[in-house]
């Protein structure tokens, strides 16, 4: 199995990757350099083995109200919306939302995405939504 060595830095809603590589030795030198340079421990090396991709993982369609209520989880075999569905026409994987109106007229985000079970499409629908709801992008009203 082929691995990259991927660079992170932070914890829980900071956490995030810095850089990846496909050699241990250049990503430790390069965590090392930047823990150097930011005068503290903060980057770290993690190995992944690269033998998934989103081609293969189950697509997902989950609909979230503002307030972190699941409308709706689908997998791909359960009658997913097509690719004939309008805005599913610009949504191309691994993950892609909108927020939208239900005939309620109460705004619930829509998202497409590629996870390896419904808890992890939970998830990334839940991460979407609380980053809309913080640039103000999933209204109230």
């Amino acid at each position: 199995m082929d691995k990259v060595y991927v660079v992170t830095e932070g914890d829980y809603s900071d956490y995030h990757i810095v850089a990846v590589f496909t050699t241990e030795e250049v990503a430790e030198e390069y965590a090392k350099k930047r823990n150097e340079k930011n005068g503290y421990e903060s980057a770290r090396v993690e190995d992944y083995e690269v033998n998934e991709s989103s081609a293969t993982m189950p697509h997902w369609f989950v609909r979230m109200f503002r307030d972190g209520t699941v409308e709706r989880v689908q997998s791909e075999g359960d009658d997913l919306p097509t690719p004939a569905d309008s805005w599913v026409q610009q949504m191309n994987m691994p993950v892609k939302d909108m927020v939208m109106e239900t005939p309620e007229r109460v705004a619930v985000l829509a998202v497409r995405c590629c996870a390896n079970d419904e808890q992890h499409a939970v998830k990334i629908a839940n991460e979407i939504r609380v980053q809309r709801i913080a640039l103000n992008q999933f209204s109230t009203e």
